[in-house]
C-alpha cells in the first residue's frame, strides 16, 4: 500500500532528552523546546522555550517535549540530536544527512535565561535611562542573529523592528512588522524576538507585538541591506 505521507524520524539521546526536559522544568505548561531550522544561505538552527503549535511534530519523552516545525522536518529528518557537557564542545548537536550543526549549539541558545538585574536608585532618572539606552543597543545587536528564512538579511537591517519600549523595570516592549502580512514565518520570528530578548541581564519580559501600520517597505532597510538588494 502506498503511503500517503512520509514518516519523519528524529533520534535524541538521553543526555539530550535530559537538558530538555532541564531547560522546560519550571516554565508553564504547556512548555516545549521548539527545535526550527532557519532557511537560507545559510541554514541556522534555533532552540527556544516555546508552546506547541499546529502541524507541529511533537516527540514526547515524558518531562522532555521537542517540537519541530514542518518547514524544518526536511532538515532534521533522520538526524541525531545529542546534548555535551564540559569543555570544549558544550551544548546541543545535530548531526544528520540533510543538517549538521559546527560548533555545538551553546546552552544559552536554547532557553531563555532571566539575568539580574542592576537597576541604578529609583530616583536616578538619567541612570535609569543610560541603561535602556545600553540594554536597547544590547538587544538591537542581539536580533541582528535573527533572520527572515526566506531572506538573507538580520531582521534589524531590513527594518522590521519598529520600535522597542521599556515601561518598567526589567520590561520591554518590541513592535515589529513582517515584509508581508502573509509571511508564514511571522509567528516563530515573534517568538525568537521574544526568546533573545529575554536573554538579556536585566530583561526579565519581553511583549512583542506584530503590527502591520505603517507597511513594511524596502526603504526601512539600512544601507548595507539596500545595497546587497541593489536599492543603493
Amino acid at each position: 500500500m502506498d503511503k500517503t505521507e512520509l514518516a519523519f524520524s528524529l533520534e535524541v539521546t538521553p543526555a539530550a532528552r535530559e537538558a530538555i526536559a532541564a531547560a522546560i522544568a519550571g516554565s508553564p505548561s504547556p512548555a516545549i523546546v521548539r527545535l526550527g531550522i532557519l532557511p537560507g544561505m545559510h541554514p541556522t538552527v534555533q532552540m527556544y522555550i516555546s508552546k506547541p503549535r499546529s502541524g507541529d511534530e511533537i516527540l514526547d519523552f515524558g518531562a522532555a517535549r521537542l517540537a519541530v516545525d514542518p518547514a524544518s522536518r526536511v532538515y532534521l529528518d533522520g538526524a541525531t540530536v545529542d546534548f555535551h557537557e564540559g569543555s570544549p564542545q558544550h551544548g546541543f548537536s545535530i548531526v544528520g544527512p540533510h543538517f549538521s550543526t559546527h560548533p555545538p549549539v551553546s546552552p544559552s541558545s536554547d532557553r531563555t535565561v532571566e539575568g539580574q538585574s542592576s537597576t541604578p536608585a529609583a530616583d536616578d532618572s538619567a541612570g535609569v535611562h543610560r541603561t535602556e539606552r545600553g540594554r536597547e543597543h544590547q538587544l538591537r545587536e542581539a536580533l541582528r542573529r535573527v533572520y527572515d528564512p526566506e531572506i538573507p538579511v538580520n531582521i534589524v537591517d531590513l527594518g522590521l523592528i519598529y520600535d522597542i519600549e521599556w515601561p518598567e523595570d526589567g520590561k520591554v516592549g518590541v513592535r515589529m512588522t513582517m515584509t508581508s502580512p502573509g509571511c508564514p514565518v511571522a509567528g516563530m520570528l515573534q517568538d525568537e524576538v521574544k526568546a533573545v530578548a529575554e536573554r538579556i541581564p536585566g530583561i526579565r519580559e519581553a511583549v512583542v507585538t506584530v503590527v502591520w501600520d505603517p507597511p513594511w517597505r524596502p526603504e526601512k532597510m539600512s544601507p548595507a541591506a539596500k545595497r546587497q538588494f541593489g536599492y543603493a
